[in-house]
């Protein structure tokens, strides 16, 4: 294997990140689906509006790494 040169998101937990989550799960609740995808949603929703230009470059380092 190669050098993998990875890029992280981080960010700190924060009451819009709890809020987010709440509504998704509320959003879902008639399309009931594991916890952890609500989740996974959530942080990557906040992970899009928080930080968009470092989420840029990190969907399209793997996008060219899925092609």
């Amino acid at each position: 294997m190669g050098n993998k040169k990875e890029k992280k998101i981080t960010f700190n937990v924060t009451s819009d990140l709890l809020k987010l989550v709440d509504n998704i799960i509320n959003d879902k609740a008639t399309k009931p689906n594991s916890k952890s995808q609500f989740c996974t949603e959530a942080i990557m929703e906040y992970a899009q509006r928080s930080h968009k230009e470092h989420w840029e470059e990190y969907v399209n380092g793997y996008d060219k790494k899925k092609s």
